[in-house]
Parts: structure tokens; sequence; C-alpha cells
């Protein structure tokens, strides 16, 4: 249904666009992947007939039905960003416009390299990185597209750290081993230092506190049988100061 109400409006598209070689081209479409090419491509056939040829085979088939769910949306990443607007709406569908609007063309480009789950997490992201600095944004998406199970896993882990001048810094400045090789589960430089050393202090940390307490609890009861002490002779003085000075006869009776 949607394919052929959207004919007339392609057909006159095509002949304005690319005459009739454009038109075959929509039409040999069509014969390969049914009507939905009408209405997935016609919007702007020129620009998404190129980028759509210009797709691996295996994404051509993911492509088409994103476009179909939503041509419009589809069509203003492709104008805008070529065959790598198609191409992440292909490999990862729901994800391309935050990311395209965020991180632009760089950002497309990083996240076509990307699984699906990586693809989801950048663009859960993106809006921290795209208030970066223009320099800085280069360099975190490089980082990332070097390492990006790493460098996504340690932002999920650490969400302010592109929130600060100084974090964002220091991310930077990391070697990308540091925080984690990627791809498998080998902790990076901090892990491998850090996690030996909270092994082997922590030991001697339960040993100072228990020793600690032990120090304050014989500390409290010294001076609390110390404190009782001086009280009841201050007593006991009190009562001889009183005796001697009662009379003799007072005494004996």
């Amino acid at each position: 249904m949607g394919g052929e109400a959207a004919l007339p409006d392609a057909v006159v598209k095509c002949a304005a666009e690319g005459g009739e070689s454009l038109l075959a081209k929509l039409v040999g479409l069509t014969k390969t992947f049914g009507p939905r090419v009408i209405k997935a491509l016609g919007q702007s056939p020129k620009v998404m007939v190129e980028a759509f040829e210009k797709l691996a085979p295996e994404l051509k088939e993911p492509a088409l039905r994103a476009a179909y769910d939503d041509p419009a949306l589809i069509t203003k990443l492709v104008t805008q960003f070529g065959e790598r607007g198609l191409e992440i709406a292909a490999r990862h569908p729901g994800v391309a416009e935050q990311v395209a609007t965020n991180l632009g063309a760089d950002g497309l480009a990083v996240a076509n390299g990307l699984t699906r789950d990586q693809a989801i997490l950048l663009s859960r992201h993106s809006e921290e990185i795209s208030r970066l600095s223009s320099g800085q944004k280069t360099q975190v998406l490089q980082k990332i597209s070097r390492a990006p199970q790493a460098m996504l896993d340690f932002l999920e882990a650490h969400p302010k750290t592109l929130l600060t001048t100084a974090a964002v810094a220091t991310f930077l400045a990391s070697k990308d081993n540091i925080l984690g090789a990627p791809g498998i589960d080998k902790p990076g430089l901090i892990e491998r230092i850090s996690f030996p050393l909270l092994d082997l202090v922590s030991p001697w940390i339960k040993a100072l506190f228990a020793i600690l307490l032990a120090g304050i609890g014989t500390y409290v009861v010294i001076h609390i049988r110390g404190a009782w002490r001086m009280h009841r002779l201050r007593e006991q003085a009190i009562i001889a100061e009183t005796y001697s000075k009662q009379p003799i006869q007072d005494r004996l009776d």
C-alpha cells in the first residue's frame, strides 16, 4: 500500500532529479527488493539510490527496513552525511539520529565500526561528548574508535568523566591500555597495580583497625577505673576529715 501510494510522486522526482537513468535504477531495485523501495527511497531518489548502491550487500536489506519505517529521518541523514547515514541506520536502527545530531559525520564514522551494544553506549554519551571543545571531541572519538569496549565501559562506570575539564584531560592523557584492553577480559594498568595492592594492604588495614579498637577500649576501661578510684579516695578523705573533727565523746557514743 505504502509503495503504490508513493509511486506517482517518486516517478516525478526521479524524472526531475535524474531522468530516465535514475528511474530505471529505481525500477530495477523495485524488482529486486519489492515495492517498498518506492517509499523507502522515493523522498529524494537521487541521493537515496546513490547511497543505497554503495552499501555492502548484507546491509541493503536492513537499510531498506530502516528507510521504509522512517523515510523522512533516513532521507535527512543521507542528505547530510551520505552513505554513512544510511549505513548506521542499517547497522544500528534507533541510534542513528542521536549520534548524527550530537556528533556529526565523525560520530557516524565511529558508530559504524561498533557493535550494536557499543553504539547504544556511544549514543548514550553523545550529548556529553558534543559539549566538549572541537579538539577534545575529536580526541575522545579517536580513543573510542581505537578501544571501544574499554573506553565506553569506563564512561559507563564513571559517568562524570566528561563533565569537568580536569577529568577530560585525565581521560585523554591516559593510554588505552591503562583503562583495560579492548574486547577482552584483561585488566588495564590501573587494575593490575591497584588490585594486588588492595589485596596486600587489606589484611594490614584490618589488623591495624582491630589494634586501634583494642587500644581505645583499653584506654576507656583504664580511664573509667582511674576516675572511679579517685572518686572513692575523695569520699574516704571527706569521711576521715569529718570524723576527726567530731568531739571525742561523740566518737565514743
